[in-house]
């Protein structure tokens, strides 16, 4: 078999150690030096070259704030035209069943996107969890920079009124781990369908390893660097997620979600 497969260095080697280990004089192995060739390139550590990268500063787009009913209205009535959509969540933790939302994000086309800033009502659900975790729910509602907390669309009126768009099996769904948003989702009474396309499930498949990640895709692909998380909001832990989400301007969070379903979408 090795000598079908052309080890001949491996083969002659193995045939000295037998006729040794029999007692027989040793053959002389014969080092095969390989054929010159042209060195290997080297090998890409990063993800994609740092020439070309582009960001929200230098690419073209349109994003919206929907902040009054006739705002959402006008939306839905773009949301029914389209046959497929990108669908994306801001909440307040990473953990589906004890997440909260406080943005909705929709992007139907490359470059334009719309986020819904929701106003959360409910109080830290993670006070109690550690001696280090606090409430500051009044505190942001009485701030003066617009937050999650003062700022927002009433969650159970609009979500009735886009559940009909996102139950309808008519316009695909497209996401980034759209299960967790479909699972946030199924808390509200909302059955999001048709799931067509997920990205990292899609990424998962191509590569098998490696970061899939909607940053790291959309650097790979789109050579395009995102608004990282951690630029906005910091490094989360699970006693903190929901007062620093809650906290962020809402006009940092809303460029932020509707880069998300902009980007998810290409």
């Amino acid at each position: 078999m090795l000598k079908d497969l052309g080890c001949k260095t491996l083969l002659l080697k193995l045939k000295s150690e037998e006729e040794q280990l029999l007692g027989a004089e040793p053959v002389p192995v014969e080092i095969i030096e390989p054929e010159s060739a042209e060195p290997a390139p080297p090998v890409e550590t990063s993800i994609v070259s740092e020439a070309g990268i582009t960001d929200i500063r230098s690419t073209k787009h349109e994003y919206q704030t929907i902040l009054t009913d006739k705002d959402l209205d006008q939306l839905i009535s773009k949301l029914k035209k389209s046959t497929e959509l990108c669908v994306d969540l801001e909440t307040t933790t990473s953990r589906a069943m004890e997440a909260e939302i406080i943005g909705i994000s929709f992007s139907m086309e490359k470059g334009e996107a719309y986020y819904i800033p929701i106003l959360l009502t409910k109080e830290n659900p993670n006070v109690g969890d550690s001696l280090f975790s606090t409430n500051k729910h009044e505190e942001r509602i009485a701030s003066n920079e617009p937050n999650a907390s003062n700022t927002g669309m009433e969650a159970s009126s609009t979500l009735a009124k886009l559940k009909p768009i996102l139950e309808n099996t008519k316009i695909g769904k497209i996401g980034q781990n759209i299960k967790y948003d479909a699972l946030v989702f199924r808390k509200h009474g909302i059955h999001l369908k048709p799931l067509v396309f997920d990205t990292m499930i899609a990424a998962s498949m191509l590569q098998g390893e490696g970061m899939q990640s909607m940053d790291a895709l959309s650097l790979q692909y789109l050579k395009y660097q995102p608004i990282p998380l951690s630029a906005i909001a910091g490094k989360l832990k699970k006693d903190t997620s929901h007062d620093i989400m809650s906290a962020i301007p809402t006009p940092v969070i809303s460029e932020y979600g509707a880069e998300d379903a902009d980007i998810t979408l290409q």
